[in-house]
C-alpha cells in the first residue's frame, strides 16, 4: 500500500491548486510557501488572546458601537450540516453555536 505524502510542501502546493489568480490563502497554523507563478498570495496570521480586547469588544457590544448580524442559533448536534451550508454559500450573517449539556 503506498503512503500519500503529507509534507508541508506537498501541502502547500495542494492548496495553492486551490485558489484562483490573484486569490489569497490566510493560514493560522503556519506559513505557506506559494510558488511567484502561481499569482496566489499568502499570509500567516498569529492571534493573542487577550481578555482586555475582548471586555471592550463587550463593552462595544453594549454599547450598540458594534452591531452582531446573528442570524441563526443551532446546538453543536448541528454542526456538519452547517458546514455543508456554508460550502454551498448558503449562510448570510453570523451563526452561534450552542453547546447544550
Amino acid at each position: 500500500m503506498c503512503q500519500p505524502d503529507y509534507t508541508t510542501t506537498s501541502l502547500d502546493a495542494a492548496l495553492v491548486r486551490l485558489v484562483r489568480p490573484g486569490g489569497r490563502i490566510v493560514s493560522v497554523t503556519n506559513h505557506v510557501e506559494v510558488p511567484h507563478e502561481s499569482r496566489v498570495a499568502a499570509a500567516h496570521v498569529l492571534v493573542r488572546n487577550d481578555p482586555r480586547d475582548l471586555e471592550s469588544l463587550v463593552a462595544l457590544v453594549d454599547d450598540g458601537a458594534i452591531e452582531l448580524a446573528v442570524t441563526e442559533h443551532h446546538a453543536l448536534a448541528e454542526l456538519p450540516g452547517l458546514h455543508r451550508r456554508g460550502e454551498n454559500g448558503e449562510i448570510r450573517g453570523k451563526v452561534v453555536i450552542v453547546s447544550r449539556a
